[in-house]
């Protein structure tokens, strides 16, 4: 995939263009449909566990088949090893051998780092593990750093796990696969791409703590171009507008991107005013639906949006700023007359997008 693997940990990664990141799609494509047939295997397995009087509850269905090779000799420690793909392995604190195979060396933000980890029991004793996710297999979760050490994806939390557990004899082993949402990692427009280390981690707050060596992992930025596209460019305070964000794709490939459980898109357009933002509060609530991945295909897509030329909130009492002012009698007041900007804003893939803000003028109304 790189030409130098022991490069990664360059601060500058090379530039991504149209092969790399077509690679980079097609090997991301053929991960999901083994992630596919694997789940399909989890569930048969899943069923058999229930027979057998152990209740397992789950929100994922990666690997999980237990099988009995002859025992082999444990490592002492993290062992860094050659091969196709970054390989890092290393012993648990109750002697259970952990493989780490990383299968995306290279991703585009906001598609997800996959990688696949073998457990071994090379103890004289049955361990217990559990069922479903890494971090309810073995306590451990994936965790992304950026190579100042600092955390950037730590994949540890946020996974339920209620299970009962199962054997794993000595001599044993069984396979987990692994997914990072590279979602939250920040590609401006002016780089190409990050190197960062994957490891895993024990899950915060358990003893011993313990942790695999890392692996190097690059996040490419997507070669992205857009502008915003309004009917005019004079309107009224008060008015709500239309207009279409037109995005290029000059990758070569679909962009992936996340939208969450409130329907938020990781962009937005709205009204500025000498460069701050009237953005829209969004409530912490409930989710009421699953999060969705969206593509943004080759080529030139255009992607309407809407923005209403006011506040979008007031302040009762508290502090006032530039894009929410103290409320009125009426509630939220009118912006002033004057001029302003319909600004872009935006999040993972989008990131990377340098869109030009587009100045318009706000009259007063008739």
């Amino acid at each position: 995939m790189l030409e130098h693997l022991d490069s990664l940990d360059d601060a500058t990664p090379p530039a991504a263009d149209t092969a790399m990141l077509t690679r980079v799609r097609d090997r991301a494509a053929r991960r999901r449909l083994r992630n596919r047939l694997a789940a399909g295997g989890a569930i048969v397995a899943t069923l058999a566990i229930a027979v057998g009087g152990v209740a397992v509850a789950r929100d994922r269905n990666p690997k999980l088949d237990v099988t009995n090779p002859a025992p082999t000799t444990a490592s002492s420690g993290p062992t860094p090893t050659t091969s196709p793909n970054p390989v890092i392995e290393g012993t648990t604190p109750d002697g259970l051998h952990v493989r780490l195979t990383l299968e995306t060396p290279s991703v585009v933000v906001g598609d997800n780092i996959e990688a696949r980890v073998d457990i071994r029991n090379d103890t004289t004793e049955t361990k217990t593990i559990g069922v479903g996710a890494i971090q309810c297999v073995l306590d451990i979760g994936p965790v992304l750093r950026d190579s100042h050490g600092r955390t950037v994806v730590d994949g540890t939390q946020g996974v339920g796990c209620y299970d009962m557990g199962r054997s794993i004899a000595p001599g044993g082993s069984t396979t987990v696969d692994v997914s990072l949402s590279t979602d939250s990692v920040e590609i401006t427009s002016d780089q190409r791409g990050k190197a960062y280390q994957l490891s895993l981690e024990r899950i915060s707050g358990m003893t011993p703590q313990w942790s695999l060596g890392s692996v190097p992992v690059d996040v490419i930025g997507p070669v992205l171009s857009g502008h915003i596209e309004l009917p005019a460019t004079t309107f009224t305070v008060g008015e709500s507008i239309t207009g279409a964000l037109v995005i290029d794709n000059s990758t070569g490939a679909p962009v992936h991107y996340t939208v969450d459980c409130n329907g938020e898109k990781p962009w937005s357009v709205v009204l500025a005013d000498h460069g701050v933002h009237f953005d829209i509060p969004v409530a912490g609530v409930g989710c009421a639906r699953a999060a969705t991945v969206e593509t943004l295909p080759p080529g030139t897509t255009r992607l309407p949006f809407g923005v209403v030329l006011g506040y979008p909130s007031c302040s009762g009492g508290g502090p006032v700023t530039p894009d929410r002012p103290r409320c009125v009698a009426g509630g939220i007041p009118d912006i002033a007359p004057g001029d302003y900007e319909i600004a872009f804003e935006g999040s993972a893939a989008f990131r990377a997008l340098n869109v030009t803000p587009v100045s318009i003028q706000v009259r007063a109304k008739a």
